[in-house]
């Protein structure tokens, strides 16, 4: 089974030492959204999907990553900048 690009983007930035987490998708048409994000949610595709707030300390289990990506596989892929990731942007 392949993967989602971004999951595999995301497994990638792991490897780097990046924190990488899932975003929503830019379309907001996943039929597996979680129930308000769509509703909520001011930035398509830019806005984490998930609880993130962990990640800016620690990196996440690959395991993790393929779980958020196995609930919605339209994911899009950010990354927490910081300490946790060794980038800063602005």
């Amino acid at each position: 089974m392949n993967k989602p690009p971004c999951l595999q983007a995301a497994l990638d930035y792991l490897a780097l030492g990046w924190s990488a987490i899932p975003l929503c998708p830019h379309d907001h048409q996943s039929p597996t959204m979680p129930q308000g994000h769509q509703t909520e949610c001011q930035s398509p595709g830019k806005a984490p999907l998930f609880e993130w707030k962990p990640f800016i300390e620690k990196l996440p289990s690959e395991t993790w990553l393929k779980f958020s990506w196995n609930r919605v596989p339209q994911c899009n892929v950010g990354i927490c900048m910081g300490p946790v990731s060794g980038l800063v942007g602005w």
